[in-house]
């Protein structure tokens, strides 16, 4: 947003090019969202922008209502996933880079914050012997006696193949209203244990409903995590867990979504360019 109020004080002055800003909620919480000083820069950042883009529909309406951006500025656009990738059925050999599932083991694969991710692993002795947390990118210390069923990966790892060997996802990390890891997700087929965004009920299938904590309420996840865990027993690779909304979210469909918003922008960008090389030049 620092960004985009740059570009509004100084557009005129060294005749920018247009701005297209895009807005995903994640650097906020919904209320630090909703604050009246938040609310009034992007009212400010965004006065001269040509566009602005959200990932869902809760962001359109803040955008609308609560930041006042003309209808036609703003353009919702969910974020892209290959669904015939993640459809795909796991490999043979269900193997990551330093990290196999044996056969008599599931999979709760995790993305959260510290926080979080230690409720979690307090909670996993609940959940039986079978269950295993894979953590994603962040360290943690796994409770005494659980150091062989807390798992790290790296933060680069496949993303494909990582939901393809889930059994359970967690998604905890960060403000965003629908995380890109909660899309993929639902792109598997796989059942989901997050925080309550307005935006994740409004995308999940209504059996996976009853899995969703109250934002920042760690226990309370932990706690709905064990439920599935116990509900998961006969399976979970069932499809009717995937909800037809995801087919929102087809990459194919993305390049052709943005195209219509940086067609229609204004051309600019002569005055900065300008005034680079005068800078540049020698005296």
């Amino acid at each position: 947003m620092r960004a985009a109020l740059a570009h509004t004080l100084f557009s005129e002055l060294l005749r920018l090019p247009a701005l297209i800003h895009h807005e995903d909620g994640s650097d906020e919480t919904p209320r630090e969202r909703r604050a009246l000083g938040s609310t009034w820069a992007r009212r400010l950042g965004l006065g001269k922008s040509a566009g602005l883009v959200v990932p869902t529909e809760l962001l359109e309406g803040e955008a609308l209502v609560r930041w006042q951006q003309p209808l036609g500025r703003v353009k919702a656009i969910r974020d892209g996933v290959d669904l015939s990738r993640f459809a795909a059925p796991a490999p043979k050999t269900p193997r990551l880079a330093r990290l196999v599932k044996r056969p008599d083991e599931r999979w709760i694969v995790c993305e959260a914050g510290p926080e979080a991710i230690a409720a979690l692993a307090a909670r996993l002795t609940d959940c039986g012997q079978d269950w295993h947390l894979v953590i994603i990118g962040a360290e943690v210390d796994a409770p005494a006696g659980l150091e062989h069923r807390v798992h790290r990966v790296v933060a680069g790892e496949d993303r494909v193949l990582l939901m393809q060997l889930a059994d359970i996802v967690v998604v905890a990390k960060g403000h965003e209203p629908l995380p890109l890891r909660a899309i993929e997700a639902m792109a598997a087929g796989r059942p989901i244990v997050a925080f309550e965004t307005g935006a994740m009920s409004a995308n999940l299938a209504s059996e996976n409903a009853p899995f969703l904590a109250a934002q920042g309420d760690n226990a309370g996840l932990a706690a709905r995590m064990q439920a599935l865990c116990r509900r998961t027993g006969r399976g979970c690779h069932d499809r009717r867990l995937s909800p037809a909304l995801c087919k929102r979210h087809a990459a194919r469909h993305d390049l052709k979504l943005f195209q219509p918003a940086f067609t229609h922008a204004p051309a600019g960008g002569d005055g900065l360019r300008a005034a680079i090389e005068q800078r540049r030049a020698p005296a």
